[in-house]
């Protein structure tokens, strides 16, 4: 994991991505988002890894449907968190965001459609 140079002291695409977020384990997104900058994802997958990162309701996943990118994401996350932190990762919040995606109740293009027609008819 190269963040920064000791030798130059020159910051690596790893540190400035991890400089830009202010808490949610930024070395571990850093590193996983450096990861799949080269690789064509579903921004639904990311929005879900990056819910994994959220403070949310303990309960338990049943029967919740999820991509297999994205559980590798979780997967490589949850010992990130634990190497990098010593804090083990509640993948719960994850998983219902990744089922909502996935069930089809919420697509974010279409949500953000429907945003922009109910900004326009309050302006009628």
């Amino acid at each position: 994991m190269d963040y920064i140079s000791c030798n130059e002291g020159k910051m690596y695409r790893k540190g400035f991505i991890a400089s830009q977020m202010a808490d949610g384990m930024p070395l571990v997104r850093a590193e996983l988002l450096d990861s799949i900058c080269d690789h064509s994802m579903d921004i639904n997958i990311i929005v879900s890894w990056l819910s994994l990162f959220v403070e949310g309701a303990n309960f338990q996943e049943t029967n919740l449907n999820i991509q297999i990118d994205l559980k590798l994401l979780i997967e490589e996350s949850i010992n990130l968190a634990d190497t990098d932190y010593h804090v083990h990762l509640n993948k719960n919040v994850c998983f219902l965001v990744a089922d909502i995606f996935l069930s089809g109740r919420v697509m974010i293009g279409h949500a953000r459609k429907n945003i922009c027609v109910a900004k326009a008819r309050a302006h009628e």
